[in-house]
């Protein structure tokens, strides 16, 4: 991503990617979540986030075969939704179109 000139902040697992939110969400244009992670998973990442930034602008991203035949994902809200495997332009064309929505 820092190649296409996007700065980047990464999170081991849900909780720290929580933690970092919260410390730096001025900086933080788009919160991108795989919904299967360690410690907390995406899914409550996102409801988190929702809590303190309703408006937070969200990419969610699965492997999974239910959620990629369309488990409904609504009550997260979010701008985007990719399923793996995804290529580069794909990635940047949700990243683009969520930043200028």
């Amino acid at each position: 991503m820092e190649a296409f000139n996007y700065r980047v902040i990464t999170a081991k697992d849900g909780a720290e990617a929580l933690i970092l939110y919260q410390q730096r969400v001025g900086e933080i244009d788009v919160v991108i979540s795989d919904m299967e992670m360690p410690v907390m998973d995406g899914e409550a990442l996102v409801r988190e986030i929702r809590k303190t930034a309703p408006n937070a602008k969200v990419v969610c991203i699965s492997g999974l075969e239910a959620e990629a035949k369309g488990t409904d994902m609504s009550h997260l809200n979010p701008q985007a939704f990719l399923t793996k495997p995804y290529s580069t332009e794909t990635l940047l064309t949700a990243l683009h179109q969520v930043v200028t929505s």
